[in-house]
């Protein structure tokens, strides 16, 4: 998995439209875009923003932990994460 589809399953999981979550990065829907389909690579800082915004961390981005994708499919992921997303917001 890359970089833009880490980005694309993050902002589904988080239910951001393309221009909410270029909102909260501060950056155009169209660069955004770009990024999620591997036309332009971010600055070091673009990283940190969307990142951010996404309330992951930069390494996750980068792949520093695809050994989530051999063993989870995208809807047990989104699944385990909406859980631990409501536990923390809701205390569940």
């Amino acid at each position: 998995m890359d970089l833009g589809d880490r980005i694309k399953r993050l902002q589904k999981m988080n239910n951001y439209s393309l221009r909410e979550l270029a909102s909260k990065v501060g950056i155009s829907h169209t660069f955004l875009s770009d990024i999620e389909n591997n036309r332009s690579n971010p600055s070091l800082k673009r990283l940190q923003d969307i990142a951010e915004a996404l309330n992951i961390n930069v390494s996750f981005l980068l792949g520093e932990k695809d050994e989530m994708d051999n063993w989870l499919t995208e809807e047990d992921f989104i699944s385990l994460y909406s859980r631990f997303h409501k536990t923390l917001i809701l205390g569940n």
